[in-house]
């Protein structure tokens, strides 16, 4: 299947027999089978010709539109005419001893995966800051059963997030001024990088919350009323370290984004240019596509252990495993690398200037 990313301002989709087509300045960019394509992304000031969004209605097939720096917009998506799949199911299990106990499998499972990067970014010198937040971290772990809420389970994730953000800043190169985590405008080029990563696996995630008929606003962890999908961010959890830290943490530190990527316009916000942008597209496919060990299922794309988990999750709803399963990484396994992998289960197009 087929992600199509539009990076250049003033493209257009549009439909032409059975192929979705895509221009800029009246250029043909791409002739696409529309059955291939699995989502449409755009970035910027780009349009979908109005028989080309009927169309991906009626096929499923979901629009995210972002500004030019990653950020969600909008979306159009086909609305269900009846109830998602497992609905009933989710409605069922939507008591609080259900939920705390999953809320607690997501956060162990990212707590995990993040001493996991950490170790794996560390080894031969631990900087102090990531022993101290390895050890603060390990001990919240062990510490998880003792939470007798989900608010409770919260705290512990917000400060396992505290100590490991300081660690990632210890890892990355001074000039780029990263201390730690901010939500809203990123005023460092890191938080900027880490914005796009988590709304491009937002995304993916998503369509496949949607397409395999889970309702993306009942979940455990996260509350509708301070994010968009709930569900959708639960199952994120447990990818961001592995995903996108990983990928963030590569590229800058190979100096494949640099400085001289970013601009700082008004009020200190940082902005990526769209050179840097495509970039960033581009290693974050290959990060998908790249072969990752699952634990039950073996050797998968990045993208397939996205679908496994969600699948996993609706296992845990009609009752064929006990729990649900997160995806803890292994400390041995080999990082997913920043360049393309020899076999590509899935094509991604992106619009670039020629």
């Amino acid at each position: 299947m087929i992600t199509i990313y539009v990076t250049e301002p003033g493209s257009y989709i549009t439909v032409q027999n059975d192929h979705l087509l895509v221009f800029h300045q009246e250029r043909l960019y791409y002739k696409v089978f529309i059955p291939q394509v699995s989502q449409i992304v755009i970035f910027g000031k780009s349009t979908v010709k109005s028989e080309a969004a009927s169309l991906a209605l009626f096929r499923r097939i979901p629009i995210l539109f972002l500004n030019n720096q990653g950020e969600s917009l909008s979306s159009l998506e086909y609305k269900w005419q009846r109830e998602p799949k497992y609905l009933p199911q989710q409605k069922e299990d939507d008591d609080q001893e259900f939920a705390k106990t999953t809320a607690e499998s997501v956060i162990r499972a990212k707590l995990h995966n993040c001493c996991v990067l950490l170790l794996q970014s560390t080894p031969n010198y631990s900087p102090p800051a990531v022993q101290i937040a390895l050890d603060v971290i390990l001990l919240l772990i062990d510490d998880l059963s003792m939470a007798s809420s989900i608010d409770e389970l919260q705290e512990y994730e917000m400060m396992g997030a505290t100590f490991y953000y300081a660690a990632l800043a210890a890892l990355l190169p001074s000039e780029l001024n990263f201390e730690q985590r901010t939500h809203g405008w990123a005023t460092d080029p890191v938080n900027r990088l880490l914005n796009l990563g988590y709304a491009l696996l937002h995304q993916q995630i998503y369509t496949f919350v949607k397409t395999w008929g889970l309702h993306p606003d009942l979940a455990n962890l996260h509350q509708l009323i301070h994010y968009d999908s709930p569900l959708v961010w639960d199952l994120m959890a447990e990818f961001r370290a592995p995903l996108v830290d990983e990928l963030v943490l590569d590229l800058v530190n190979s100096h494949i984004l640099t400085l001289e990527d970013f601009t700082i316009q008004e009020h200190g916000r940082v902005y990526l240019y769209p050179e840097g942008l495509r970039t960033f597209i581009q290693y974050w496919e290959d990060k998908l596509q790249a072969q990752i060990v699952h634990p039950h299922a073996g050797k998968v794309s990045g993208r397939r252990c996205l679908e496994l988990q969600v699948r996993s999750y609706i296992a845990c709803l009609l009752e064929d495993v006990e729990f649900y399963r997160p995806m803890h990484v292994k400390l041995n396994a080999t990082p997913l690398p920043v360049y393309p992998s020899v076999e590509q289960e899935t094509e991604s197009l992106m619009l670039t200037k020629v």
